[in-house]
């Protein structure tokens, strides 16, 4: 999912600059730091767990790796800006430490951080709003699938930049990275899916976004 430096134009390179710098500027701006010292210790575990997530990655060539994501197990934890930041944090500490590296940092935080997390907080709204509340469907739609469609939109983006810098051909991409991804959201949402339940059931004041009077009084 990281694409390399050397493989991007500086024009493209420079856009991921462009696009992502106000985003994260907004959720430094908007993220409430009084919650997360109150969840100091959860929030740093699950950035630990993220980061190990990430550390089990798998592919032979460069900017096609797969690796599980946690997008939506942060955005449904902590909010979509405490997300953002936690994933843009793990993107520039990889950089660091040559994944990816510095000149396609931009481009980088903008398929591993924002995008999966608006994705993953736009899902969350959708199903809000058209929906049943009900406890199933935030477990099944939002958790589950929800969590392989922000790894089909990181997918996207990184297509999108591979393909208009011609890194890759599309015939390429369809042969040697599809059916990686496929097999990557599957992850994605089985995971996400298994943990949000055990904590919603056990643990429910560890996700935000679930409310009980919502999802289960009633019901």
């Amino acid at each position: 999912m990281h694409i390399e430096d050397g493989l991007l134009t500086p024009f493209w390179l420079a856009l991921g600059w462009v696009l992502v710098l106000p985003v994260l500027l907004l959720a430094a701006r908007n993220v409430r730091w009084q919650f997360l010292r109150e969840r100091g210790t959860v929030f740093g575990l699950a950035a630990l767990f993220v980061l190990a997530l990430w550390s089990v990655r798998a592919g032979i060539y460069p900017g096609l790796n797969v690796h599980l994501l946690g997008g939506m197990l942060l955005t449904l934890m902590f909010g979509p800006w405490p997300a953002m930041l936690v994933l843009a944090g793990l993107v520039a500490l990889l950089a660091g430490f040559g994944v990816g590296g510095w000149w396609s940092l931009g481009v980088n935080l903008l398929a591993l951080a924002v995008v999966p997390v608006l994705a993953a907080y736009g899902i969350l709204r959708v199903v809000e709003k058209h929906l049943p509340s009900h406890f199933f469907i935030y477990i099944f739609v939002v958790a589950f699938i929800g969590s392989a469609l922000t790894i089909a939109a990181l997918s996207a983006v990184v297509t999108f930049f591979l393909l208009i810098s011609n890194a890759y051909t599309l015939h390429f991409l369809i042969d040697n990275w599809l059916i990686s991804m496929i097999l990557d959201a599957w992850g994605e949402a089985l995971t996400t899916g298994m943990l949000i339940t055990l904590m919603v059931v056990y643990r429910p004041y560890l996700v935000s976004t679930f409310d009980d009077n919502r999802y289960l009084k009633g019901k």
